[in-house]
């Protein structure tokens, strides 16, 4: 009768509504925008097994998010050659389809794709995709009518909307990220015995986060970080970027400071000011005597804590005019005597691992392991 109608419309609408707050409310890079859509549009129509293929401009469709019942491995592979005649490629004005498709594509995927939703399209050079949503490989699922393809093509409008946000989104960064990128290499100019040292510090920043098991965003946030860090060396004068010596105690708090006008400098660009923090809290240390803010712990940014143990290792193992650097065995050494003083014992063990991984490469000796004389 007309309740039950009533109380399913309204059903209908509160998935809608609940869809559209969460697609509106997407934060975060490309990555993370991705793994929303295909979940609030998998929850707005209760299809709870979805995969997205995306692609930029001339590339191939590739799945790029899936929700947490599907199998991980469908992550990274085409878009399904049974449906590319039907799907593909993605077409802006497409409405949603009823999809069937073979069983054997049923048991590679991991799940049974009954609605197949497009958005966006490769104009003004943005990306596209293609959802597939449904039900489990082995149960037939309710039976979908015109409500669903209504709320589909809602959906795929919402969709739509939030990767053209995430393309402006990502469009600024990258000209922010281009424009602090060359102040970066700036500063590495500037400072003559750390050439090349930020984009170091930057790639083992990434390599340590992924290893520690870090979201692709916040390795991405890690690294960016990690070529940022030295940023506000920009303000400090040649003369003590350069001193071949020890710095007096006047030369020592000016270089100091550094930290402190990275942090400036990056809160200002809206693009970047995620990442102020972590340039802020570069040099604080475990143990809580390290500077600006003498943070202690757990108290210090996660990823600064990654960029610390970086920083540290690449100023040990690369050569200065007073010094040569470090082997890799004696720089192991050393993060492990500092373990759970200047650096967190958990970023050392990460960092170690990759040092012996490196060594057993190069076919050297083992580089002693931490022995945790500090709780981690």
């Amino acid at each position: 009768g007309e309740r039950p109608f009533l109380a399913q419309a309204e059903m209908r609408a509160s998935d809608l509504l609940t869809a559209a707050h969460g697609l509106s409310h997407i934060t975060g890079d490309t990555a993370d925008g991705l793994q929303a859509i295909i979940d609030h549009v998998s929850t707005g129509l209760r299809l709870p097994y979805g995969a997205l293929w995306w692609s930029q401009p001339g590339g191939d469709l590739q799945c790029a998010a899936v929700t947490a019942p599907c199998r991980q491995h469908v992550l990274g592979q085409p878009f399904p050659p049974e449906l590319v005649t039907s799907l593909a490629p993605v077409l802006p004005d497409r409405p949603p389809l009823l999809v069937t498709a073979p069983g054997d594509l049923a048991v590679r995927l991991g799940f049974q794709p009954r609605l197949a939703l497009s958005f966006g399209a490769h104009e003004d050079g943005r990306g596209a995709g293609i959802i597939l949503v449904g039900d489990p490989p082995d149960q037939p699922g309710r039976q979908l009518n015109a409500a669903d393809l209504q709320l589909a093509a809602t959906l795929s409008l919402l969709a739509c909307a939030t990767a053209e946000t995430m393309a402006v989104r990502e469009t600024t960064r990258a000209t922010s990220v281009q424009a602090v990128q060359a102040l970066a290499q700036a500063v590495d100019a500037k400072d003559h015995y750390t050439h090349m040292h930020s984009r170091s510090v930057a790639a083992l920043s990434a390599i340590i986060a992924k290893r520690m098991g870090l979201s692709p965003s916040e390795v991405e946030r890690t690294r960016m970080a990690g070529l940022l860090h030295d940023v506000g060396k920009i303000g400090i004068p040649d003369a003590i970027l350069n001193k071949p010596g020890p710095l007096d105690a006047v030369e020592t708090m000016q270089m100091r400071q550094h930290p402190a006008l990275g942090d400036h400098i990056t809160k200002t660009i809206d693009a970047l000011r995620d990442i102020a923090p972590l340039v802020r809290a570069h040099h604080e240390r475990w143990d809580g005597l390290g500077y600006p803010d003498r943070l202690k712990g757990d108290a210090i940014p996660f990823s600064a804590r990654i960029v610390t143990a970086a920083d540290a290792y690449d100023a040990m193992t690369s050569d200065r005019v007073y010094r040569p650097g470090r082997s890799l065995d004696k720089a192991a050494e050393e993060l492990i005597r500092q373990r759970g003083t200047q650096f967190d014992p958990q970023v050392v063990d990460a960092l170690v691992g990759y040092i012996h991984e490196r060594m057993a490469d190069r076919g050297l000796p083992p580089a002693p392991a931490p022995s945790h004389p500090h709780p981690a």
